[in-house]
């Protein structure tokens, strides 16, 4: 069974006697902080770790594999994740200074928390009324029957209506929550009227219709 580690050079020796390591290991030479993010697995040859510090001595970063999880994250970790949750477009050199490191360091971490899949992609985000995609819908549906196959089967129907943008699997009056984006409020009816609506399993369907957009915030709160 493996555990995940963090750990800066000095212990890193003394990881050695009883750890082998498997990890993403990144050292910011010449930095305020040295790093090593690790994945400890039980029981390895010492001589592993050996070999692993031997490599340090002669590359700034060792991609082994990815491990990291928000309990390895420090303070700079976080601070690029709001940034970039902030302007995904932000250059690299721009993000250093933000962050208080030196542009290569700070594209390694970038490159670890991609990787780790604390960041999962980066998007545009349209204006859709001035591309005339101005009327949009939340609509509550009930299924029938609640089975994981049936629940599976609706998520697979869904996945294939462009106009369903968001899907939310819920408890309490409604099992799904959907988001509709359309040109109209006619086009969304009539989606609702027929496709979904006439979608097997499906018992009740409630909309309300977004008015305006009152907030709209990145999906995490971070401080």
């Amino acid at each position: 069974m493996a555990r995940a580690v963090t750990c800066n050079m000095d212990n890193l020796f003394k990881a050695g006697s009883s750890f082998g390591l498997k990890a993403v290991v990144a050292l910011e030479a010449g930095e305020n902080v040295t790093r090593v993010s690790c994945m400890a697995v039980l029981p390895k040859p010492q001589a592993r770790v050996g070999k692993l510090l031997q490599n340090l001595a002669t590359r700034n970063f060792i991609a082994i594999s990815s491990v990291m999880n928000a309990d390895d994250l420090d303070t700079i970790d976080w601070k690029i994740l709001k940034e970039l949750q902030r302007d995904g477009r932000i250059t690299n050199v721009a993000l250093a200074g933000r962050v208080g490191l030196s542009p290569p360091p700070t594209l390694r971490r970038v490159q670890a928390l991609e990787e780790s899949q604390l960041i999962t992609g980066y998007r545009a985000k349209l204006a859709g009324d001035k591309l005339g995609y101005g009327a949009q819908m939340i609509a509550h549906v009930g299924l029938k029957s609640q089975a994981e196959h049936e629940m599976r089967e609706f998520e697979r129907r869904v996945a294939g209506w462009p106009i369903v943008r968001e899907c939310y699997a819920v408890s309490g009056i409604a099992d799904f929550v959907l988001k509709l984006v359309g040109r109209d409020v006619q086009s969304i009816q009539s989606f609702i009227m027929g496709a979904l609506a006439k979608t097997p399993n499906v018992e009740s369907v409630k909309t309300s219709l977004i008015l305006h957009v009152a907030k709209d915030e990145p999906e995490v709160p971070l401080p």
